[in-house]
């Protein structure tokens, strides 16, 4: 009986023996198939990854000519863990890394060793290029140490990449473009076409870095695609000099300038002032935060005198006028109980036998309010609305306004309004919605949608084509109003906008009215035109924000223009054209 159990406690043993046997040798076996496989050579990376992700390369930014505005670039964050370092390692490297982060060996020799065992040290953030090289060059000399006592891995390093932008031309059209930073933070054409640009992060699968496709699972890189905007650099730059000498000089809260192509919606400039550094993060806490904003597309204000030619243009279209329709301005009329006045009642306290184009000329409330009247509520604001206000344009920007236009039927709409908005009181727009609705008149009555990227270029090209919104008024009546502000632009004080070249435009002067009717609290100095006609028609606006001391729009504004406009033209080499304009 005791020989039986013996025999049978032996067999026992011996399974076990054998099972852990079993085990150790898989153990062996599994740990040499890995050495074998995936053990570190000296022609691999010295840093382990901490991560499976590759970042794809964000796309590059250009403008029209081919130039780059924003570019991918990589900063570095380098952590150290001391105590993955014995204090042989900590002598033979504080050296080398005080030479490579520019600081005093004393003073990186007692953050290390003081270090508490559980946690990591920051060698340093937003580093370039340079000093990862420099890092993996010092991590080879030590793998190739002759005395094999000497050589150890940068282990106990830990070296992130961080993508950033770089930007070549400075703070140029920054608004557009917009803003990265590394907590993920996006605006503008950042955010826009995040997806576009951004691409598609691939995936590894080793602890040594090494790519394993083999192993299934590899996710490759899709680098993200590159834009081509519309905006032409030099245009650009020139805007944003003139911007922001005019900002400074009137002592101007902001401003901006859009150049906008009428015939195909391409936007060649678009300027704010004033303006931020997209690639210098430190400098941002101390700016405003509305800086940061696109007040082309985010703001709203006011468009006074330069909506008038619309106004006008509406009524032509509805046929409650003509072209020779002439009216006798008493200088002051009552809609919806409302008291309209001239601006200079007090002056010429009636007119007989107005023309359109002397309602133009001077801003004649009196005028453009009876014009607005005839048309009705129900015309009127049909006629507004298919000239883009009250809704966004659809630019390819983020945050777009739509503006606020009081309509009949709601709670607080009263037929004042239609007196009011008429000449651009009580209703708001964004400079972008101002100068589409402008390009109506300068595209023959078509309303094209704005846009400021061209082309994506990644494994296919997209173009971007012109996108007719509609058609809004008769080519021979928008046709009509240009010849009208033609003739008002040539006959005032200050005479053609460019000597050589015909311009339509119209200046405005925003603000709280007081009981002259004359803007007053809140001031904004305005002018919009197009042209030069009759072949190229680009509208400018200039928008300064609360100029002072002088805030008229012939002051402030319309100077401006001039600059930008004989600028352009010279710069796009069109010629001059003395001839009068002659309406297509």
């Amino acid at each position: 009986m005791h020989s039986e159990t013996f025999e049978g406690n032996q067999q026992r043993r011996i399974v076990w023996l054998l099972m852990i046997l079993g085990v150790v040798g898989m153990y062996i076996f599994a740990h040499l198939v890995f050495w074998q496989l995936f053990a570190r050579s000296e022609s691999m990376p010295v840093f382990t990854s901490n991560g499976t992700t590759l970042p794809a390369t964000r796309g590059t930014i250009y403008d029209a000519t081919g130039h780059p505005l924003a570019l991918a670039d990589v900063h570095y964050e380098v952590d150290v863990t001391p105590r993955l370092l014995s204090s042989g390692q900590i002598d033979r490297l504080v050296p080398e890394l005080a030479r490579i982060f520019d600081t005093s060996e004393e003073e990186l020799y007692q953050v290390i060793t003081n270090t508490n065992t559980t946690n990591f040290y920051v060698l340093g953030r937003e580093l370039p290029s340079q000093v990862k090289q420099e890092l993996d060059t010092l991590g080879e000399e030590l793998m190739s140490d002759p005395d094999p006592t000497e050589r150890f891995t940068l282990d106990a390093f830990v070296v992130q990449a961080e993508p950033i932008r770089s930007y070549p031309e400075g703070n140029l059209a920054a608004s557009v473009l917009g803003i990265i930073n590394k907590e993920g933070i996006k605006t503008g054409l950042e955010l826009r076409y995040d997806e576009q640009i951004g691409g598609q992060d691939g995936q590894r699968s080793s602890l040594s870095g090494q790519l394993l496709s083999e192993e299934g699972g590899y996710q490759p890189v899709q680098d993200g695609a590159d834009l081509v905007l519309s905006i032409d650099r030099n245009l650009q730059a020139e805007a944003e000099r003139l911007l922001t000498q005019v900002v400074s000089d009137s002592k101007a809260v902001r401003g901006t300038i859009i150049i906008l192509d009428a015939e195909t919606g391409a936007v060649k400039t678009l300027a704010n002032a004033p303006s931020f550094d997209p690639g210098d993060w430190n400098s941002w806490s101390k700016l405003e935060p509305w800086v940061f904003n696109n007040m082309a597309v985010n703001s709203t204000y006011e468009p006074r005198a330069t909506f008038m030619p619309l106004t006008i243009a509406a009524a032509l279209e509805a046929n409650v006028i003509t072209t020779g329709t002439t009216y006798d301005d008493h200088g002051a009329l009552l809609v919806g109980g409302q008291r309209f006045v001239n601006w200079d009642v007090a002056k010429r306290p009636a007119i007989a036998s107005s023309t359109l184009t002397d309602t133009l000329a001077t801003s004649r409330i009196y005028g453009t309010v009876y014009i607005g009247s005839l048309m009705g509520p129900a015309r009127f604001y049909e006629m507004i609305r298919r000239m883009g206000f009250g809704e966004p344009t659809g630019i390819d920007l983020p945050a777009e306004q739509s503006g606020e236009m009081p309509l009949p039927g709601a709670s607080d709409w009263s037929l004042a309004y239609l007196g009011m908005n008429s000449i651009g009181r009580s209703l708001t727009a964004t400079p972008m919605q101002l100068a589409a609705a402008w390009g109506v008149l300068a595209n023959g009555g078509l309303l094209m949608r704005p846009y400021v990227v061209a082309e994506q270029r990644g494994d296919q090209v997209v173009t971007t084509e012109p996108y007719r919104v509609r058609r809004v008024i008769s080519a021979e009546n928008a046709a009509a109003v240009t010849s009208m502000l033609v003739e008002a632009v040539n006959s005032s004080a200050m005479g053609p906008i460019v000597p050589g070249y015909q311009f339509a435009g119209i200046s405005s002067l925003t603000g709280t009215p007081g009981a002259d009717n004359l803007p007053r609290g809140t001031l904004t100095s305005s002018y919009i035109g197009y042209g030069p006609l009759p072949d190229k028609r680009y509208v400018i606006l200039v928008m300064i924000d609360q100029p002072q001391p002088v805030y008229f729009g012939t002051d402030v504004a319309q100077p401006v223009f001039r600059q930008m406009a004989t600028y352009m033209v010279n710069y796009l080499g069109i010629a001059p054209s003395a001839d009068a304009f002659e309406a297509n």
